[in-house]
């Protein structure tokens, strides 16, 4: 009975480790056949593209190798209003990029609604970014989601894929939002002297330390005692969403390097390219 007991026990091992074989075989084979369009995402000097408008850049993608599963794009979403435009920014890293194919489609990237090609690229100087703008000739339906995929040559044998949801709506609002959020919102109250102060501020003005100046004038105007003086911190962005380049990162580490946790405030997004702040 012990014997049959492990010889069955043995037959299952190696069943399980011919099937577990044959995955890992098959996987390779289909790996190296069609290639792993993902693999490059890595590669900090493969293009980097980013959808904006008029308050600010949002939306980074980056590149793929080929086709991609859909469900993948399901967070990446373009807001577009009536105007049906989509403001491009292509960090093209010294690749030689002088034009962006296009296709916008539903659900089936092989029965597309629209398909074309944008040439007119403006190089924004010193940046190695391309700059376009693609306006959609089909009425986009209110609340519907489509998608979006760019293509750009690299070389004579590669090429670079991006993918984002496009939806349009025209009470989002998105530039407004934009412009509050990249805003610092900062409330001051003097409890004693009734004295209210109100800073709308971006980037440049918390750099020039706009909420210490306001104290200061403050002080000299209504005679304030910075000790009687409430402060409220309204709604701004995140520092995981406010994404600088290194001339920023370093205006910010030069004004604010007394502060010891300065490394922490700023972190590394892209190996010298990006940070947050």
């Amino acid at each position: 009975m012990k014997d049959t007991i492990k010889l069955v026990i043995l037959h299952v091992a190696v069943i399980v480790i011919a099937f577990v074989g044959a995955l890992i075989f098959f996987n390779y084979r289909i790996s190296s056949e069609k290639g792993n369009p993902v693999a490059e995402l890595a590669n900090s000097t493969y293009p980097i593209m980013e959808i904006g408008g008029e308050a600010a850049d949002y939306n980074l993608m980056s590149a793929y190798r080929g086709d991609i599963d859909l469900s993948l794009v399901r967070n990446q979403i373009t807001v577009v209003d009536h105007s049906q435009t989509v403001e491009l920014k292509l960090h093209h890293y010294d690749y030689d990029i002088t034009a962006i194919q296009y296709s916008l489609f539903e659900n089936d990237p092989e029965n597309p609604l629209e398909e074309g090609t944008l040439n007119q690229l403006t190089e924004l100087e010193g940046e190695n970014t391309r700059t376009g703008t693609i306006t959609f000739q089909n009425d986009l339906k209110q609340g519907k989601s489509y998608y979006l995929k760019m293509a750009v040559r690299l070389d004579n044998s590669t090429r670079a894929y991006f993918y984002t949801k496009i939806q349009k709506g025209g009470e989002y609002h998105l530039n407004e939002y934009a412009t509050y959020a990249l805003n610092f919102h900062n409330n001051l109250f003097d409890k004693s002297k009734k004295v209210i102060g109100n800073i709308h501020s971006g980037w440049q003005g918390t750099l020039k330390q706009i909420s210490k100046t306001a104290i200061q004038s403050m002080k000299e105007k209504y005679n304030c005692n910075p000790k009687d003086i409430i402060c409220v911190i309204g709604p701004t962005i995140r520092k995981c969403h406010f994404e600088v380049d290194i001339d920023v990162k370093e205006m910010f580490e030069n004004e604010f390097q007394d502060i010891e946790q300065i490394n922490e405030i700023i972190e590394e997004k892209m190996p010298n390219q990006k940070w947050n702040i």
